[in-house]
């Protein structure tokens, strides 16, 4: 029932997600915006509005209006003597559409989202009142948008540009990006901010446009790329830090990775899918097919591993018992042990097999992966 309910929340939210629209419906010019950002924005503003929420809205309208109808019912049935007449229908009739008129009305108007100012200075995420500013510097810089889940897209940005913040008529603040927790926009240390999903375009296209109009548009100095003599470049956050144990942070919005093997440095164009901790999306992850053979014979020996300490309990009992019990009392207790094991052992397994693993995912939030230092490091 739980289960059931849970599937049915999130049928009713996927359809919201569904009703967004595709940015090309919402900025017809976007071709124009794209290549001639400075001269569109220069012009007109471009205004992307809020998300609303039209399934929830309606499914929540028809519940209470259902609800008042089912009272209306039950209080004709209280008073079987005096049975409803046309003008008791038209009442039931009349406060159950004002019921469901003013629920999604409501609904709509609180649930709503927030909205988005392209300026040609940079974009006003506004939300409940409070205004976080990006200006396009924040988005100069190399990267792609990652998407852990429906909610947020992660996107690399520029740290050392700062954030303007205002609530209502409030003056301006200038903030570092990794001070900023607002609804709509959250910063990082890492190099990376989250903007959430409250605009009526798919989030991913709006994520990509910010990214696409900040290396347009952005002021500060060039994006360091290859060249390390352009004393102009700026610094952007590294594609991979070092951690404890010998691990390398990976931020997933610096991605592809690098054609080199995750497992001993050599350079290779070999990889294997590595799932991430949402919606069955996979990164590939770089490892030579002479690494690649090693990992499967270590994830069979670990999962093989599993099931030996696991049927270890049933072998014990079973030599332990041989000289004093009965034969069918010895398979009795073989055949309680031996299942029990074996379930435990392939949960050990499993998790042996995992920790041979040369990459692991951090919480979805974070647009992090880890994989272990090559080699070559």
């Amino acid at each position: 029932m739980e289960h059931g309910l849970i599937l049915l929340i999130e049928a009713i939210l996927a359809i919201d997600r569904h009703l967004q629209k595709p940015l090309r419906h919402v900025i017809p010019d976007v071709a124009r915006l794209r290549t001639e950002p400075a001269a569109y924005l220069a012009s007109e503003e471009v205004i992307v509005g809020p998300r609303r929420p039209y399934a929830v809205a309606t499914v929540l309208g028809l519940m209470l209006a259902i609800a008042v109808l089912v009272g209306f019912v039950l209080s004709a049935l209280d008073n079987p003597g005096n049975g409803p007449g046309a003008g008791d229908a038209v009442v039931a009739g009349v406060a159950v559409l004002v019921t469901f008129a003013a629920t999604v009305t409501l609904l709509l108007h609180w649930l709503r989202g927030g909205s988005a100012v392209l300026r040609r200075e940079g974009v006003a995420l506004i939300y409940r009142g409070r205004t976080v500013f990006c200006p396009w510097t924040l988005f100069q810089t190399p990267g792609v948008p990652y998407q852990p889940d429906h909610k947020r897209v992660i996107l690399p940005v520029n740290g050392a540009s700062p954030v303007g913040v205002a609530d209502g008529d409030e003056a301006v603040v200038a903030r570092p990006v990794d001070e900023i927790k607002s609804r709509q926009f959250q910063g990082s240390a890492d190099g990376q901010a989250a903007l959430t999903d409250l605009y009526e375009v798919k989030l991913p296209e709006l994520g990509e446009l910010f990214l696409h109009l900040g290396r347009q548009l952005g002021t500060g100095p060039s994006i360091r790329r290859d060249a390390e003599d352009d004393r102009d470049a700026t610094d952007v956050a590294p594609l991979a830090t070092a951690t404890e144990q010998d691990w390398v942070r990976i931020r997933l919005t610096r991605l592809p990775l690098p054609p080199v093997c995750t497992n001993c440095g050599v350079y290779t164009r070999d990889s294997y899918p590595h799932p991430l901790a949402a919606h069955g999306v996979a990164i590939d992850v770089p490892v030579c097919q002479p690494c690649q053979d090693e990992r499967g014979q270590r994830r069979r020996r670990g999962l093989w591993l599993g099931l030996a300490v696991g049927s270890l309990p049933a072998i014990v009992w079973v030599m332990a018992t041989a000289p004093f019990l009965r034969g069918i009392d010895i398979c009795l207790g073989f055949g309680v042990l031996l299942p029990i094991g074996l379930v435990i052992g392939v949960v050990v397994g499993l998790v042996t097999r995992e920790r041979t693993e040369t990459a692991r995912t951090g919480p979805r939030s974070t647009g992090r992966l880890s994989t272990a230092r090559s080699a070559s490091d």
